[in-house]
């Protein structure tokens, strides 16, 4: 019990830092919006249309693991308008399942195809709470390094061709990559994909900032996603993170 409080404890103060703010700082540690730009009345009139509209009490009670059909069609339409797709065709609502946000996205997707003591290879530099969650499954973690195109496919084509050891899984942040804010080429994206075919590990796309590109000289998102990629998404930057509210696409 004493171990529990003390995690929890631990968990509520990274929350807690991300929550407030001395005036007129901006915390570039950490990624959360600025509250001035939350569209708080419109989330507010949003849940308040949705509970009036709907008379059925089921809306109350457990659904499904993987989201209710009508948030998961209206989602696949919204990611599919945003360029995203599965296998070179638009993204379909078998392809989606509802997350808590990225991070207990993660946490899902190394519990389903990786087991304790299992390697995963992870950016160097990489997000900093990723490590964690990893060591808290039982994961191993291998580091490749990143540059200015993101992760050194080249480096991690190497050190696959040098080993017998297999990852079970590979975590990439491809688009304005925390902490670095570089993005994976193309390229190096196929490339990427070619060797998760060849040497059987799944590709995990922490993906929550493909939204958020605005300039013109920034290259198309990497959102090529097949049977060896997971691509995480999270409403959390586009809209706020207090919804708890992400998806994952794959197949």
């Amino acid at each position: 019990m004493r171990r529990l409080l003390s995690s929890m404890a631990s968990s509520s103060r990274i929350v807690f830092s991300q929550t407030e703010r001395a005036p007129g700082v901006i915390n570039f540690a950490i990624g959360t919006p600025g509250p001035d730009l939350i569209p708080k009345k419109a989330i507010d009139a949003a849940f308040t249309s949705a509970i009036s509209e709907n008379q059925d009490p089921l809306m109350y009670q457990y659904a499904l693991s993987e989201g209710t059909s009508p948030f998961r069609k209206s989602l696949a339409k919204f990611l599919t308008e945003q360029n995203f797709s599965y296998e070179g065709g638009a993204v379909q609502e078998e392809n989606l399942s509802a997350t808590f946000g990225n991070s207990l996205g993660l946490v899902t997707v190394s519990k389903l195809f990786a087991k304790p003591g299992d390697i995963v290879v992870v950016e160097d530099p990489t997000y900093f709470l990723a490590g964690k969650m990893f060591q808290d499954q039982g994961l191993r973690c291998v580091r490749v390094g990143v540059d200015e195109h993101g992760l050194k496919v080249d480096d991690l084509e190497g050190w696959l061709s040098s080993t017998t050891v297999r990852p079970s899984l590979l975590y990439s942040i491809p688009r304005h990559h925390n902490p670095t804010s570089r993005c994976l080429s193309q390229d190096r994206g196929d490339k990427l994909i070619a060797l998760a075919e060849k040497y059987g590990f799944k590709i995990v796309f922490d993906d929550p900032y493909s939204l958020l590109t605005y300039s013109q000289n920034v290259a198309p998102p990497q959102t090529r996603i097949t049977e060896h990629v997971i691509s995480l998404g999270s409403f959390s930057k586009i809209l706020t993170p207090g919804l708890r509210l992400g998806w994952m696409i794959g197949g």
